[in-house]
C-alpha cells in the first residue's frame, strides 16, 4: 500500500489541496491588494450587526465569523463571497480593492455599463472636461460656462 500523500497519484485529503483553493491563492497573490483581510474584519466590526448575525445571513454557520476573526483564518472563496454579499456592494469593493465607493459611485458604474462604446467614450470625455474645469481657477471668481 502506498502511503506517501505527496505523490501525483495519491488522493489529497487535506482541504488545503482542494482545487478551489488554487484559485483563491492565485487571487490573493495577484488581483487583490494586500490588507484585504484586515479591511474585511474592520467592515464586519463596523457593520452594526453581530458577528453571529452576519454568519447566519451569509449561511456560514452561527460562529463562523467569530472563529475566523479570533483564529485569524482567511475564509475560503465561497465563504468570502457570501460575507461580501452580506456586507453590500460598496463594502465588498472597498474590501477587495482598498478604494472606498459611495452608493452614487456604484450607480455611475451600473449606468455606464449599459452604454455602447461610443457613448462610453463621450461620457468619459465629458467627465474629464468636468474635472479639468473644476481644477482650473476662474478669473475674478466668475463662473466657467
Amino acid at each position: 500500500m502506498h502511503t506517501n500523500l505527496d505523490t501525483r497519484n495519491s488522493v489529497q485529503v487535506n482541504a488545503r489541496h482542494n482545487v478551489h483553493h488554487f484559485f483563491y491563492r492565485r487571487a490573493m497573490n495577484a488581483g487583490m491588494e494586500k490588507g484585504w483581510y484586515d479591511r474585511l474584519v474592520e467592515a464586519i466590526k463596523a457593520d452594526g450587526r453581530s458577528e453571529r448575525a452576519i454568519s447566519l445571513e451569509a449561511k456560514c454557520g452561527p460562529n463562523y465569523v467569530q472563529q475566523m476573526i479570533s483564529d485569524g483564518k482567511r475564509p475560503t472563496v465561497d465563504k468570502l463571497m457570501s460575507l461580501l454579499d452580506v456586507l453590500g456592494e460598496a463594502k465588498a469593493f472597498e474590501i477587495l480593492t482598498g478604494q472606498k465607493l459611495a452608493d452614487e459611485d456604484l450607480e455611475f458604474i451600473r449606468l455606464s455599463a449599459g452604454l455602447d462604446p461610443a457613448q462610453k467614450r463621450a461620457a468619459l470625455a465629458f467627465f474629464q472636461t468636468l474635472l479639468e474645469r473644476q481644477d482650473t481657477p476662474t478669473p475674478f471668481g466668475g463662473s466657467q460656462e
